[in-house]
Formats: structure tokens, C-alpha cells, sequence
């Protein structure tokens, strides 16, 4: 899983702090802050009967589609078959739907299964409306995978 940073920078110029001279002019320090942050995103792999289950847990969205597809493409590479489960994914962007039909898209070169199963409420409903449901084969549950 990656890891994002986040910066922030605090410029100190109250007229009290330190400040630095360079060439005749006086600048205020600045500060820098870093925070490491999960990125809101975990993957868990498991097996049922033939199926490579890929779970995803969280949000597929700007910020976590890339790690979704390096994580996906890995279990891809593994397995003939695999499912993603999304039962417990919440959200799902553009760059998730992307990430989908470039896994998809792999599947299909390599003459693998590639199915998900476990979508709901928003979830199925951008599967619908974007079509999603027309290009992938999307099962209720786990238990319906053939």
C-alpha cells in the first residue's frame, strides 16, 4: 500500500521570529510540516473454490486508483480467475471506473476470468448508470459466482 504525504508550509513573519538575510534583503523562515497518511484504502486476497477474491475496503477515487489498480493487477497476474469483491467499498469516482476497465481490458489479454460481485447502493448505481454492468459481469454475491 502507498503511502501519500502531505505538506503544508508555515510561513513564521510576525516581526518577532527568525528571520534570514540574504543579498541586502531580509525573508521570513519558513517552516515545513509532513504528515504521513493512509490513504483510506485496504485490499485483502482470499480464495473461494477456483476464484481469486480481491476485496476492496474503502474508496476507489482520485487519490487511491492507483494503488487499486497496482494491488488488482498483482492478484490479476496470480490467478486464472479472480473476483473484486465491493461489498465494503463505499465509493467509487471516475478513476475507479477507469481502473475497472483497464483491469478488465488485462483480463481479457490474457484470456483470464475477471468478474466483481458484492456492489451496492451508490456503488451498483454508478455501475448502472455509466454502463459498467454492460462491459463487466457483475454477480449479487460471492455465492453466485459460477
Amino acid at each position: 500500500m502507498r503511502t501519500a504525504y502531505f505538506f503544508s508550509i508555515e510561513v513564521v513573519d510576525d516581526g518577532e521570529n527568525e528571520t534570514a538575510d540574504r543579498a541586502d534583503k531580509t525573508y521570513p523562515i519558513m517552516k515545513f510540516h509532513c504528515a504521513s497518511m493512509n490513504n483510506g484504502i485496504e485490499f485483502q486476497n482470499s480464495t473461494c473454490n477456483d476464484w481469486h477474491i480481491f476485496s476492496i475496503i474503502g474508496s476507489i477515487d482520485v487519490t487511491t486508483s492507483a494503488s487499486v489498480e497496482e494491488a488488482a493487477t498483482e492478484a490479476l497476474n496470480s490467478a486464472e480467475k479472480i473476483a473484486l469483491d465491493m461489498s465494503a467499498t463505499n465509493y467509487i469516482s471516475s478513476a475507479g471506473l477507469r481502473v475497472l476497465l483497464r483491469l478488465n481490458k488485462k483480463a481479457k489479454r490474457a484470456k483470464k476470468t475477471f468478474v466483481i460481485f458484492g456492489a451496492t447502493g451508490m456503488i451498483k448505481d454508478v455501475f448502472e448508470a455509466s454502463g459498467m454492468d454492460m462491459l463487466v459481469t457483475i454477480y449479487n454475491s460471492k455465492d453466485n459466482l459460477p
